[in-house]
């Protein structure tokens, strides 16, 4: 094997695979090495929030998705969630014998069983039982806590998920070490940013993706949407009856999990345009035929004309259409 040592290094032309083990490759290369597409969850730089801004803090319920893809877990607590410039922090309300936080469902959880994972997470937290958790229907694993002094750490634990894994969710949470209820008073908090979740046991620098491309991934489970005032909503539509319209299939941003389901405010806050009239529809039925596409149907009061063309269009302030394919 010829190496090569000169002003710029040393070189070799000819290394034998096997030759070099990992024991002889520091964590910091390998953290430097292990880049792009790592990260197994999504919007964990908390950049996506299609269902509100949330820079307010508001009181949540326990499975309330707020920021795209995360849930809040208050199953015997109170408290409230707030977006405080790309983290997301929950805040308990009351003094109680609780646990509460944030968690993330991840989809693609069997490329991961049996295998050693490392989760990580900048977190600040004033309760000594914040924590990163792990459970992946066999048992509850306890990754990594906080010291509860108030400051930002970056916390991280290797674990092995089980062989015979038949879910993943990933928690950032005040509780036990098991997973229990904990004596929690009004105040405490736990507020958490660049949660990831990789293959391996180095925890490497936070997988940084563009906006654009996070918000793709979150509207594959959710997405909003929220014309402004007057704007459309769903055009080309045909008049089916004097009361009655159809509009031709509105495509999803991108093929959401599974077929969604819609909500939306009352059929007041849409409108149907038609011979330069805006009418206040009566009746707004959104249907989703498949995870591709939708479709509307609009009723009004009277005064359509059968065969016109027609457009559906947002009402005022508040008028939306939600899809949601969440886990």
């Amino acid at each position: 094997m010829a190496i090569t040592i000169s002003g710029s290094g040393i070189t070799s032309a000819n290394i034998a695979d096997g030759t070099i083990t990992t024991d002889d490759i520091l964590a910091s290369d390998v953290k430097n090495l292990k880049s792009g597409r790592k990260n197994l969850i999504i919007n964990g730089g908390m950049q996506v929030s299609q269902r509100g801004d949330y820079t307010t803090a508001t009181a949540t319920t326990n499975g309330q998705y707020t920021l795209d893809r995360w849930q809040s877990l208050v199953p015997s607590s109170t408290a409230t969630v707030q977006d405080t410039s790309s983290k997301i922090k929950y805040a308990a309300t009351a003094t109680a014998t609780a646990r509460f936080g944030g968690l993330q469902y991840v989809e693609d959880y069997s490329v991961l069983a049996g295998k050693v994972v490392t989760l990580s997470a900048k977190m600040t937290s004033n309760h000594s039982g914040a924590r990163l958790q792990i459970y992946d229907g066999v048992s509850t694993i306890d990754v990594a806590s906080h010291t509860g002094g108030g400051s930002e750490e970056l916390i991280t634990g290797t674990v092995t998920i089980a062989a015979g894994a038949t879910q993943l969710r990933c928690y950032v949470l005040i509780a036990s070490s098991a997973g229990n209820n904990v004596s929690i008073t009004s105040g405490d908090y736990i507020e958490f940013t660049e949660l990831q979740l990789e293959l391996g046991s180095v925890a490497t620098d936070f997988e940084h993706r563009s906006y654009g491309e996070e918000l793709a991934l979150c509207q594959r489970y959710y997405h909003r949407l929220t014309p402004g005032s007057s704007m459309p909503i769903s055009t080309g539509g045909t008049v089916n009856s004097t009361t009655i319209a159809l509009m031709p299939a509105y495509p999803h941003p991108v093929d959401m999990r599974v077929v969604p389901t819609i909500t939306k405010p009352s059929a007041g806050n849409f409108q149907i345009r038609h011979r330069n009239v805006a009418t206040v529809c009566t009746v707004v039925v959104a249907t989703a035929s498949d995870n591709r596409v939708a479709f509307f149907t609009v009723t009004v009061a009277s005064g359509l004309t059968v065969g016109d063309g027609c457009y559906l269009r947002s009402g005022g302030a508040g008028t939306y259409v939600g899809f949601d394919a969440e886990l």
